[in-house]
């Protein structure tokens, strides 16, 4: 992994920042969700389950901090909270 310029660059000059938050919110949302179906999938040791745990409320947090930044966090909550639902994650923050 290396620092994209260029790709920083074009993004700085075709999005505005709130652009950048939005996209940045729901990449992280969705990978909490990812995270939290590793957490429920994974059968073989508690301490793997814990780290999947760990990972995804990691990037809730994150996904939280971005979208409201962007002032869209009521959307993103609601969508958290109807995935945790449907994975039966019994604990909302």
């Amino acid at each position: 992994m290396a620092l994209n310029l260029r790709e920083a660059r074009a993004e700085l000059r075709d999005k505005t920042k709130r652009k950048i938050e939005i996209e940045t919110a729901w990449k992280w949302a969705s990978r909490a969700v990812a995270a939290y179906e590793r957490f429920v999938a994974e059968k073989t040791t508690a301490a793997r389950k814990l780290k999947w745990l760990v990972q995804a409320t990691d990037y809730e947090h994150e996904a939280k901090e971005h979208s409201a930044e962007a002032g869209i966090a009521p959307a993103v909550s609601r969508a958290l909270k109807a995935q945790k639902k449907r994975l039966r994650i019994p604990f909302d923050d």
